[in-house]
């Protein structure tokens, strides 16, 4: 079961419960977004297909109609969650028998590795605390306010500047030309050892890649 909801650039809720006929998720290392293919009959589908562009998708896995209970009452089980993400290679097969849509999406870390040259001001320097500069970073780009931040590995988020001496703790952290916006969330958690994996919608932060890994990746 694939829940649809709000579109990336206009924030409007078209959230609906749909029954996928297959879903496959493909889980990646942290440098690389986790993706997800779903197939859909048309029928099935609450909106045009010309808006597949936009759509953010969140699917559920569970018995529906057994222990889970029905299709519409899996939403309210977060536990259930598989994938979340932007829609961004849409097919659509149609023939007179048989008329599917198969949806390819990638994760929220897709949104920061298509982000080129994120804007000067986003750029973490040693004198931030990590959680500070980490949320400048996600909310620079479009749908990013939604991410949240967590913790894990440490009590408390440590700060950048007890990695640098002390004449750098006012500086901006080293970027480069090509750098992605994902890249300066990775260069901002460098200083303290830290890693960030994004977990459904959340930026996940820990100490080491265990830390990092979401409860429906176990």
């Amino acid at each position: 079961m694939i829940q649809l909801s709000r579109t990336r650039e206009e924030l409007v809720e078209i959230t609906d419960v749909t029954t996928a006929r297959s879903v496959t998720v493909e889980r990646n290392d942290y440098n690389t977004a986790d993706k997800c293919d779903v197939e859909i009959d048309v029928q099935r589908l609450p909106i045009l297909p010309r808006m597949i562009r936009q759509v953010l998708i969140q699917v559920y896995a569970g018995d529906a109609g057994g222990t889970d209970a029905s299709p519409e009452d899996l939403q309210n089980d977060d536990s259930l969650i598989r994938f979340i993400g932007y829609v961004d290679e849409p097919a659509l097969a149609l023939n007179e028998d048989d008329g599917r849509i198969t949806w390819g999406a990638r994760d929220y870390t897709a949104l920061y590795l298509d982000t080129k040259r994120p804007p000067r001001d986003c750029v973490p320097s040693y004198g931030d605390r990590l959680d500070v500069a980490l949320r400048r970073i996600l909310d620079v780009v479009p749908g990013g306010e939604h991410i949240k931040l967590e913790l894990r590995g440490a009590r408390e988020w440590p700060e950048l500047s007890d990695a640098a001496p002390a004449v750098l703790r006012d500086a901006k952290i080293p970027v480069k030309q090509e750098d992605t916006a994902w890249h300066l969330i990775k260069r901002a958690c460098d200083p303290v050892a830290m890693i960030p994996r994004m977990v459904l919608d959340t930026l996940v932060v820990g100490t080491d890649l265990y830390d990092c890994v979401g409860e429906n990746d176990q």
